[in-house]
């Protein structure tokens, strides 16, 4: 009798068409610090029912392509430049890709230090999406995207704290424009710094130009339209007075009547010369609207030459 000579069949192994791969990532936590190390999860997933082959190269960046967009704006970040031909000349086995079979439902797990792809330097939240190309000697070959995920990259612990100061004082400085006697100083501070918006940002020009004769005149007759020509020419003027020139002031005293609303801010100011006058007691009405005061009237108490 004559045997028979059996040659094992061996399962089946998708190579290309059709391939049956899913593409997985994740984090090990929802937020980072930027002077942490951050690394992505990646698994890659055999979802037919044969195996299949794949080509794993050393250098991550020849088999996957992070994307990382930043949702402050929508933009996409740029990848750092690897210097991938010097890569190539000194590290060419980097790009030797090595084959691996993967089993029914089983995965390869791998993990990217996203420093390696991106300079990261603004804090912020992030998306992340991956593309893998399981064929990285063929470039045009299918990319097989991975789920989307979203993490939150915060300041440095000494950047936040700097800024957490920052902030402080920030607030501490607006809560100035609360009070009638900040709302002053931050008007008379613009005025120093020559800084025309800020200055007369809580001012009731209205009112306030009616007591200069020329500009009251023009302003009485005027439309709505030229007044507001007739308020910026005023503004104009007034802030570059050469006799109006501040070079110091103290804030004496201040009145405020909590039933109506209304304060008065009492000042000594000094100008530079060629005032005539170089020092002048102001007294400024003002009117609290909101939480916020208003400068409405301002008369001069007393004024003296130095």
């Amino acid at each position: 009798m004559i045997g028979l000579m059996v040659t094992p069949v061996s399962a089946a192994v998708v190579y290309i068409k059709d391939l049956p791969v899913k593409v997985y990532i994740s984090f090990d936590k929802q937020s980072y610090r930027l002077d942490e190390d951050i690394t992505l999860n990646i698994e890659i997933k055999n979802t037919g029912a044969d195996r299949i082959l794949l080509y794993l190269a050393g250098y991550k960046k020849e088999n996957f392509k992070v994307k990382l967009i930043n949702l402050k704006n929508a933009s996409l970040i740029e990848e750092k430049d690897p210097g991938e031909e010097d890569l190539k000349r000194f590290n060419p086995e980097l790009f030797s890709p090595r084959d691996i079979f993967l089993y029914p439902d089983e995965s390869y797990k791998t993990g990217i230090d996203l420093e390696d792809f991106y300079q990261l330097s603004e804090a912020g939240r992030y998306k992340i999406m991956v593309s893998f190309n399981p064929y990285p000697m063929k470039k045009d070959y299918i990319q097989f995207e991975s789920n989307p995920v979203y993490i939150e990259i915060k300041p440095t612990l000494k950047n936040q704290i700097e800024t957490e100061i920052i902030n402080e004082i920030v607030k501490r400085e607006e809560s100035r424009l609360y009070t009638p006697a900040g709302m002053v100083q931050f008007m008379l501070d613009s005025k120093v710094r020559g800084d025309k918006d800020n200055y007369y940002l809580y001012q009731d020009l209205d009112r306030i130009i009616m007591n200069y004769d020329p500009y009251k005149e023009k302003y009485l007759k005027a439309s709505d339209t030229m007044k507001k020509d007739i308020i910026e020419e005023f503004k104009k003027w007034d802030i570059n007075r050469v006799d109006r020139q501040i070079a110091e002031y103290k804030i004496m005293d201040v009145f405020e009547s909590f039933e109506d609303n209304t304060a008065i801010v009492k000042v000594m100011i000094n100008y530079k010369p060629p005032a005539v006058f170089q020092r002048y007691v102001y007294q400024f009405n003002l009117e609290k609207k909101g939480i916020k005061w208003i400068l409405k009237d301002m008369d001069v108490l007393t004024h003296l030459k130095k």
